[in-house]
């Protein structure tokens, strides 16, 4: 459910006392799972009475860094307090961008990740993630496989398999 995941994401660094929450992602935005988690931060600011400001929607191409973006969003007037990536792996690549131009997690930037992999401990800061559950997510592909290969027409359906919220250090905002 990767629309509840985003909300999920976003909805705790507000709650963590974020103030300027970024969705930080590839520029692939035809992949669903990047437009479902981007719905989900959209409707955790606007729940949280937050406009959703383009310049806190950081997109990347994969064929190129990410160091550039990442470093005008960091120098803009506004700068983010926080970012959620859409996916552990891009995470954790902000997470050393942002250190290597001075920036420390938590305490100048959050960051929560999405996937709960095995990398989200890997960092000097463990990571904040959504964790999908991979062992339900194959079980319900195959049982899917398994109907289309009985089935007399092709069946079309979603299944939303529930994620949950693993709050970790990169998140914790300092205390005054």
């Amino acid at each position: 459910d990767n629309v509840t995941g985003g909300y999920l994401a976003t909805e705790h660094l507000i709650a963590q006392g974020y103030r300027r929450v970024a969705f930080f992602s590839s520029k692939t935005i035809t992949e669903s799972t990047i437009i479902d988690r981007e719905a989900g931060y959209d409707m955790a600011m606007r729940a949280a009475g937050r406009p959703i400001e383009p310049s806190l929607k950081i997109f990347f191409d994969y064929t190129r860094s990410a160091a550039t973006p990442i470093l005008e969003a960091m120098q803009s007037p506004q700068p983010p307090d926080a970012f959620f990536a859409v996916n552990d792996v891009t995470a954790t690549y902000l997470f050393g961008q942002l250190e290597k131009i001075g920036y420390r997690v938590p305490e100048d930037v959050g960051i929560i990740g999405f996937d709960n992999l095995k990398m989200a401990f890997e960092n000097r800061v463990s990571l904040s993630s959504i964790d999908q559950n991979f062992y339900k997510l194959g079980y319900e592909a195959a049982k899917m496989c398994l109907q289309q290969m009985v089935a007399e027409s092709p069946l079309m359906q979603k299944v939303y398999v529930p994620v949950h919220l693993v709050a970790r250090e990169s998140t914790k905002r300092p205390r005054a």
